[in-house]
């Protein structure tokens, strides 16, 4: 593994590498570089190149993520009824009444005032009354 630092600054390093130290790392496998003596890891390199990292996972951090939404779906046992239900129906709004008054509101064709041309509300507002190339 290789860490490039931006400036070389021989206080974060040391604190670096006691960081590694602790949390067990072996700092053999580890390369610590000043940024202006590293070279990119696709120099010299032409055309389409694949990355470095492509497929490789930090097998650390998979394990915690499996590890907390496990323990999350163990403390929250009903959480999938939230999505069976529905809110529209919660709060009172038929599906059909709904759809019925949508469809009412877009199909109402209007006329902009500026160049005559008719559409439906949503475009209007968009596109004509204070924006209409004529109107300018």
């Amino acid at each position: 593994m290789s860490i490039y630092l931006f400036k070389d600054d021989d206080e974060f390093i040391i604190n670096l590498k006691t960081y590694y130290e602790n949390n067990s790392f072996d700092l053999k496998d580890v390369n610590i570089t000043p940024m202006s003596s590293a070279d990119p890891w696709n120099k010299n390199k032409k055309g389409l190149q694949v990355a470095w990292n492509k497929g490789l996972k930090s097998e650390q951090s998979s394990i915690r993520k499996k590890e907390y939404w496990n323990n999350w779906r163990k403390n929250n046992p009903n959480y999938k009824e939230k999505w069976l239900t529905n809110n529209y129906i919660k709060k009172g709004y038929d599906s059909e009444w709904r759809k019925n008054s949508m469809t009412k509101t877009n199909k109402l064709l209007h006329e902009c005032p500026h160049c005559k041309k008719k559409a439906n509300i949503g475009n209007l507002k968009r596109w004509h009354m204070d924006k209409c190339k004529d109107a300018l």
